[in-house]
């Protein structure tokens, strides 16, 4: 199956290579070695991916690891997206890089647009955290799928509600889903390792 139809949201995307500072890669790739030994990212047996990171840029913009990328060991450059702009009402990004942003780009922005502190955001896939923080963790609505302008508003009024730089998202409506956003790379982690 195409990474494209993995995507929900209009896509605005311009197939050309992007700046990404070694640094940044590094970071994401850090994060990923990290979370791949705890099968949190990966892909299925079919070979859909799951899991995803994003690094804000400025502004509003960020990168993030591409759109079915979760069973490549280490990412290189034509790995990542660069958003430039999201307008979750309209469910359209706008895109660049050599492979189109990850599906679930709208939750990212998500964080993103409703403060501006929030430097990083990870998605994971796990489902037994999933099933056991159930009753816990501040949850989207059950109605809200993955990918989607429910899923990716329904983030944005948690992380607007919990007012912090920091914080844990169950995915209610994406049975596994997981996402940590912090002020920098190492806190977003931290919390979903805290699990």
């Amino acid at each position: 199956m195409p990474p494209e139809s993995y995507v929900k949201f209009q896509a605005g995307w311009r197939k050309a290579a992007i700046p990404v500072d070694p640094q940044r890669l590094e970071i994401i790739n850090r994060i990923r070695r990290i979370l791949m030994k705890r099968g949190m990212i990966g892909a299925l047996p079919d070979g859909s991916g799951y899991g995803n990171i994003s690094l804000r840029m400025r502004d509003n913009t960020f990168v993030i690891t591409a759109s079915a990328t979760g069973q490549l060991k280490t990412l290189d450059m034509s790995a990542l997206a660069l958003v430039e702009s999201a307008d979750i009402a309209e469910n359209r990004i706008v895109c660049r890089g050599l492979r189109i942003a990850s599906s679930e780009s709208l939750s990212h922005a998500a964080c993103y647009q409703s403060n501006s502190s929030i430097t990083t955001v990870i998605h994971i896939h796990h489902a037994e955290l999933w099933k056991k923080y159930y009753p816990e963790l501040p949850r989207t609505k059950h109605s809200a799928a993955c990918g989607t302008v429910a899923m990716a508003q329904s983030i944005a009024e948690i992380v607007r509600r919990n007012a912090l730089s920091r914080g844990r998202i169950l995915m209610g409506g994406h049975p596994d889903g997981l996402l940590a956003y912090g002020d920098d790379p190492d806190t977003a982690l931290g919390l979903l390792l805290e699990l």
